[in-house]
Protein backbone atom coordinates (compact mmCIF):
# COMPACT_ATOMS: atom_id res chain seq x y z
CA UNK A 1 0.00 0.00 0.00
CA UNK A 2 1.10 3.53 -0.73
CA UNK A 3 -0.10 6.59 1.12
CA UNK A 4 -1.33 9.45 -1.03
CA UNK A 5 -1.01 13.14 -0.19
CA UNK A 6 -4.58 13.22 1.11
CA UNK A 7 -3.78 10.49 3.67
CA UNK A 8 -5.62 7.69 1.86
CA UNK A 9 -3.96 4.41 0.97
CA UNK A 10 -4.04 2.80 -2.47
CA UNK A 11 -2.56 -0.49 -3.68
CA UNK A 12 0.96 -0.36 -5.08
CA UNK A 13 0.43 -1.88 -8.53
CA UNK A 14 4.20 -2.16 -9.07
CA UNK A 15 4.46 -4.54 -6.12
CA UNK A 16 6.07 -7.82 -7.16
CA UNK A 17 3.23 -10.07 -6.02
CA UNK A 18 0.63 -8.11 -7.94
CA UNK A 19 2.80 -8.00 -11.05
CA UNK A 20 3.54 -11.74 -11.00
CA UNK A 21 0.76 -13.56 -9.19
CA UNK A 22 -2.14 -12.02 -11.08
CA UNK A 23 -0.99 -12.69 -14.67
CA UNK A 24 0.74 -16.01 -13.93
CA UNK A 25 -1.65 -17.27 -11.27
CA UNK A 26 -5.14 -15.82 -11.28
CA UNK A 27 -5.38 -15.37 -15.04
CA UNK A 28 -4.32 -18.99 -15.58
CA UNK A 29 -6.81 -20.28 -13.00
CA UNK A 30 -9.50 -18.05 -14.49
CA UNK A 31 -8.78 -19.58 -17.90
CA UNK A 32 -9.15 -23.11 -16.55
CA UNK A 33 -12.40 -22.13 -14.85
CA UNK A 34 -13.64 -20.60 -18.10
CA UNK A 35 -12.94 -23.83 -19.99
CA UNK A 36 -14.75 -25.77 -17.26
CA UNK A 37 -17.70 -23.38 -17.38
CA UNK A 38 -17.27 -22.14 -13.81
CA UNK A 39 -18.07 -18.51 -13.00
CA UNK A 40 -15.29 -16.58 -11.25
CA UNK A 41 -16.71 -13.16 -10.30
CA UNK A 42 -14.25 -12.54 -7.46
CA UNK A 43 -11.23 -13.50 -9.56
CA UNK A 44 -12.48 -11.16 -12.27
CA UNK A 45 -12.65 -8.29 -9.79
CA UNK A 46 -9.11 -8.91 -8.53
CA UNK A 47 -7.73 -9.17 -12.08
CA UNK A 48 -9.44 -5.93 -13.07
CA UNK A 49 -8.24 -4.22 -9.90
CA UNK A 50 -4.67 -5.40 -10.42
CA UNK A 51 -4.55 -4.22 -14.01
CA UNK A 52 -6.96 -1.28 -14.16
CA UNK A 53 -5.44 0.30 -17.26
CA UNK A 54 -3.11 -2.41 -18.48
CA UNK A 55 -5.40 -5.39 -18.92
CA UNK A 56 -4.28 -5.80 -22.54
CA UNK A 57 -0.70 -6.43 -21.36
CA UNK A 58 -1.67 -9.74 -19.77
CA UNK A 59 -3.60 -10.89 -22.82
CA UNK A 60 -1.64 -13.00 -25.25
CA UNK A 61 -3.10 -14.86 -28.23
CA UNK A 62 -3.27 -18.21 -26.45
CA UNK A 63 -5.44 -16.79 -23.67
CA UNK A 64 -7.68 -14.51 -25.71
CA UNK A 65 -10.68 -16.51 -24.50
CA UNK A 66 -9.72 -15.71 -20.90
CA UNK A 67 -9.14 -12.02 -21.54
CA UNK A 68 -12.23 -11.23 -23.56
CA UNK A 69 -14.08 -10.36 -20.33
CA UNK A 70 -11.60 -7.57 -19.58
Amino acid sequence: MEQQDNGKFVPNFKYRYLMEDIPFGLVVMRGIASIAGVATPNMDKVIKMGFPRKSDEICIPCCARVCKFL
